[in-house]
């Protein structure tokens, strides 16, 4: 959008060949889920905290129950259609090339690294 590249390609791994480090927190927290009753946005930080023994996981909650926002958030959908055209299903490609042409730029997606691009 601000112009400082003529080329990006961006991979994404094959669905179900990921190791996400956080992944484990997110077992633990889970874990701890289902032997706690919860009943409020607090009552889950606080699970959350004292999940892990190492002090691996922490909760920073982005409202309140009553819904007063603490972290700003924004229509990011809305914002950037103004921008973008909407690619269906999305979420099956693996690899996008964004390449600056004169006026417009373009993008080519692959579902794998084979695949003829679109």
């Amino acid at each position: 959008m601000l112009q400082l590249h003529s080329t990006i390609s961006y991979s994404f791994v094959v669905a179900g060949h990921t190791k996400f480090g956080p992944d484990c927190c997110f077992g633990i927290i889970k874990r701890a889920y289902k032997v706690n009753y919860i009943s409020s946005l607090y009552e889950f930080a606080m699970m959350v905290k004292t999940s892990s023994t190492s002090g691996k996981n922490k909760a920073q909650l982005a409202g309140t129950h009553d819904r007063r926002g603490i972290v700003p958030v924004h229509n990011w959908t809305v914002f950037l259609k103004q921008f973008f055209i909407r690619v269906l299903n999305i979420k099956k490609y693996h690899l996008l090339d964004f390449l600056k042409m004169s006026l417009r730029s373009k993008v080519y997606f692959k579902e794998f690294d084979l695949s003829a691009e679109h």
